[in-house]
């Protein structure tokens, strides 16, 4: 009976087995000149297990050309990922834009899908 206890506690106490994701969007400046470049950076962390859906940007930005930089290779420290992701953005028109807010999923091992969003940007 007290092996029984003691395991229940272990199992109460033991951490979650995948660590809550996060994510973060910011860009370099809010105002640009019309063809200037803007950088919008994307940073995710997740358990290792875990697989990162990131949405169709270019679908998504339609005012804005949209090129991919290549990424820098993730960080893994302990059982988290750290992974950033860097778009050059260059608007063709004059006037204020938004940045949606970016959906980001995180599919897990064991088949839970974790949804987070960033706050729309401004330009």
């Amino acid at each position: 009976m007290r092996c029984l206890v003691l395991a229940a506690l272990w199992l109460a106490a033991a951490p979650p087995s995948w660590a809550a994701p996060g994510v973060e969007a910011r860009l370099d400046t809010a105002q640009v000149r019309v063809g200037d470049p803007l950088h919008l950076e994307l940073r995710l962390r997740y358990d290792r297990g875990a697989e990162p859906l990131l949405p169709p940007l270019p679908a998504m930005l339609k005012d804005f050309a949209v090129r991919t930089e290549t990424p820098a290779p993730p960080a893994i420290a302990g059982g988290e990922v750290e992974e950033v992701r860097r778009y050059e953005l260059r608007l063709y028109q004059p006037g204020t834009h938004q940045i949606p807010a970016l959906e980001i999923a995180f599919a897990q091992a064991g088949g839970d899908t974790v949804r987070l969003a960033t706050p729309p940007l401004a330009v």
